[in-house]
């Protein structure tokens, strides 16, 4: 199974294992960076050229954070999930934007694996 190359943004060290190993069995996740300051953000995801890019929101935060992610690594996909990890947003470069209504880990490897899941938005 090939990785996919991917930037942790925000997330806890429990959160990004908790998500590595659920989607584990369908997507290997081989993290090449974790972001833990937001202000240096495009300059690291442009070193390493994420494929993939999972952002941890803050409490009442909107995925507006995913647009700075994507002007940084715009072949990237962007997936921003909420503070309490009930829903996340899929963000892409293309116009494109879709609520993942079932966060399971089906859910997130599909997204991650390119399936559509979820309304969009």
């Amino acid at each position: 199974m090939v990785g996919v190359r991917t930037a942790l943004v925000t997330l806890s060290p429990l959160l990004s294992d908790i998500i590595t190993q659920a989607v584990e069995r369908d997507v290997k996740l081989d993290v090449v960076a974790r972001v833990d300051d937001r202000d240096s953000l495009g300059e690291r995801l442009r070193l390493v050229g994420p494929e993939l890019v999972l952002i941890g929101l803050r409490a009442g935060e909107s995925a507006a954070i995913a647009a700075t992610a994507l002007a940084a690594a715009p072949t990237a996909k962007v997936i921003a999930l909420s503070a309490d990890c009930s829903y996340a947003y899929m963000h892409e470069m293309r116009p494109y934007q879709a609520t993942i209504v079932d966060i399971t880990p089906a859910a997130l490897a599909g997204a991650i694996l390119g399936q559509q899941l979820g309304a969009p938005a």
